[in-house]
């Protein structure tokens, strides 16, 4: 098994949109391949992990969790997506 670390965005959407935030967050995992954890990453959810802002006083009504960065054990980037950014 090699380790693997994910980047994610994760984004808030409270009913108030002056509370919306975004998230930078890594998380590592453990796969035999490259192939292998990007399907694992498509059935895992982080968002329960993320904090989320403490401030808010209307209810999240969406999170959105998308990764666009995988480094592999030696520090290599192995797969990107730099088209989370929202413009």
């Amino acid at each position: 098994m090699k380790n693997f670390t994910i980047s994610y965005q994760v984004n808030f959407t409270y009913e108030d949109p002056s509370e919306n935030i975004s998230r930078l967050i890594d998380i590592t995992m453990q796969s035999k391949n490259l192939h292998s954890l990007q399907k694992i990453l498509h059935e895992h959810s982080i968002e329960d992990d993320v904090e989320r802002n403490e401030n808010a006083k209307s209810k999240v009504i969406d999170i959105n969790s998308e990764y666009f960065l995988i480094v592999d054990h030696k520090g290599k980037q192995v797969w990107k997506d730099w088209n989370f950014k929202e413009i």
